[in-house]
């Protein structure tokens, strides 16, 4: 896989019967072991962001389409809030529902876009045929944990929103720094032990 300027390898390694993330990258020989779901997320959350840059707010439609990913806003099916689909031969869809907040667009557009990367880098399929529908009342699953956590890391970084955080303390500020909704925020302040 080819990041930016660097050339990566990512894969995943069967240790005591677990899959574990392993990236390697040849320019800085860095590796990045991670042993559950959260971590694999984190990780590759941090990889994109190491390898398309860190501005606040993050940019997923940017991202996305920096991987081939064509990108469009649109009317989606009741409760739906994005999907992504990959056919053999094409270039990948991602899709979010036009009528939804920008801060829910751009979570669902980095959610979308976890559920690719976990698809094609973290645990590669076989074949180029897959998809996902990220709907309100989907089961949450281990595919679907990924994603979460992957779009909570990408769009929040933990170094940068605790900095946020310690500078502020305020939620409302951090959902404007951030590009997120208030619920994200939120959760994210809870998940680090913030609030």
């Amino acid at each position: 896989m080819w990041v930016s300027d660097k050339r990566c390898y990512v894969g995943v390694m069967q240790v005591c019967g677990r899959g574990v993330l392993t990236v390697v990258c040849e320019t800085d020989r860095i590796r990045h072991v991670g042993s559950t779901i959260q971590e694999a997320a984190k990780q590759q959350a941090e990889d994109t962001l190491n390898a398309f840059g860190r501005t606040l707010p993050v940019n997923p439609y940017e991202i996305a389409r920096k991987l081939g990913i064509l990108v469009d806003e649109r009317p989606l099916p009741s409760g739906t809030s994005g999907m992504i689909l990959q056919r053999p031969q094409e270039d990948p869809l991602l899709w979010v529902a036009c009528n939804e907040s920008p801060q829910r667009q751009r979570f669902t557009a980095a959610h979308e876009l976890g559920h690719y990367l976990e698809r094609t880098v973290v645990h590669p399929m076989p074949d180029d045929n897959f998809g996902f529908v990220d709907s309100r009342d989907t089961n949450h699953d281990l595919h679907e944990a990924f994603a979460d956590e992957y779009a909570s890391n990408l769009l929040m970084p933990e170094t940068e929103f605790r900095d946020a955080w310690k500078a502020t303390g305020n939620l409302i500020a951090l959902s404007g720094t951030f590009g997120v909704s208030m619920r994200a925020v939120t959760f994210r302040a809870k998940r680090l032990g913030l609030v």
